[in-house]
């Protein structure tokens, strides 16, 4: 399963999302199955916006869990780090929400005001 994880700057617009997600499928050639955001995010209406309109579902990590998740990211930001508190918003919200053995499958891509990672769920031996 292909999880999507999103960062942003206060006051994302839901058509800022849904670019940042289109985009990120085109260049990865996949469908993402569910959203993962930051807890701390869930103030932003856009996001429940972007679950309403996609159908797919909305997933809220939690500060552990996104901390837990940040060895495996290879994007780090000073921003986001001064910010959040975590270095790698997007990238740590699909692994973390993914779970055990997740794969980094497109890196963190940016718009203006919002990011957007993909991570595959690990496959079934």
């Amino acid at each position: 399963m292909i999880i999507a994880g999103f960062g942003s700057r206060s006051g994302v617009s839901v058509e800022a999302l849904y670019a940042v997600l289109r985009e990120a499928q085109l260049i990865s050639n996949t469908t993402a199955l569910a959203l993962a955001v930051p807890r701390f995010k869930q103030h932003e209406p856009a996001f429940d916006e972007l679950a309403h309109r996609t159908g797919l579902k909305l997933l809220w990590i939690d500060d552990p869990a996104l901390a837990a998740a940040a060895p495996l990211c290879p994007t780090q930001s000073d921003i986001a780090m001064r910010e959040t508190g975590h270095a790698s918003v997007a990238e740590a919200a699909c692994l973390a929400a993914a779970g055990s053995g997740a794969i980094l499958i497109l890196p963190r891509i940016a718009h203006p005001t919002a990011t957007c990672a993909l991570a595959r769920t690990a496959k079934a031996p």
